[in-house]
């Protein structure tokens, strides 16, 4: 009698955790965004389908598995076959010329002062003929204090070879005066009027 009513208990206690185990399983959450059919690249592999909640993946898999996902307000986009990939977050790139400027460049370490550059420089002309262009960078103004980027600093490392730097952005070149002559850019260059238009529309816009 003993044993039988241990066997039951046995049973009964099983049988009550299974039941307790079934009821602890979350309900699937219900996406804003499901994506079927497709070919999703993950860590792990392609997965047919994916699902999203407030801006966050929640689901990976099969149609049939993110199925369970669905709710009345839901979008739901077929893929039919495209790729979806993770976002590489950045500007934008440029890898030829990146190659370009370590081959062939005069290259310095973004953030470098005044005399790192100079340094640098002073090196790189060291290794070319007397009349080679010094091209490279980059600089960053900010970097360089109180003594801010001009012709006669470069002047004193490279009296002989022109000189251009791009700046951190690539949109500003730092110049040698050699550099300046051999394009011929005078102080006499920019036109009376074009200098009275700017001066005009500075102080306009004060």
């Amino acid at each position: 009698m003993r044993a039988s009513s241990w066997v039951l208990g046995l049973m009964i206690g099983a049988a009550s955790g299974v039941a307790m185990g079934q009821a602890a399983a979350p309900a699937p959450l219900d996406a804003d965004l499901v994506m079927t059919g497709g070919e999703i690249y993950t860590p792990a592999g392609f997965v047919q389908a994916m699902a999203v909640r407030r801006g966050v993946i929640i689901a990976l898999g099969t149609d049939a598995a993110i199925n369970a996902h669905k709710a009345a307000k839901t979008q739901v986009l077929d893929l039919k076959g495209a790729a979806v990939v993770p976002g590489l977050h950045d500007m934008h790139v440029h890898p030829l010329m990146s190659g370009l400027q370590a081959e062939y460049s005069c290259n310095f370490p973004q953030g470098s002062g005044s005399q790192q550059v100079l340094d640098t420089i002073k090196a790189c002309v060291a290794k070319r003929a007397r009349g080679e262009w010094i091209s490279g960078g980059q600089w960053d103004a900010a970097s360089f204090g109180k003594t801010p980027p001009h012709r006669s600093l470069l002047d004193r490392v490279s009296p002989d070879n022109p000189v251009v730097l791009a700046d951190i952005s690539g949109h500003s070149a730092w110049v040698n005066s050699k550099a300046l002559e051999l394009a011929g850019i005078t102080s006499a260059t920019f036109s009376a009027a074009s200098s009275s238009s700017v001066a005009s529309a500075s102080r306009s816009s004060s």
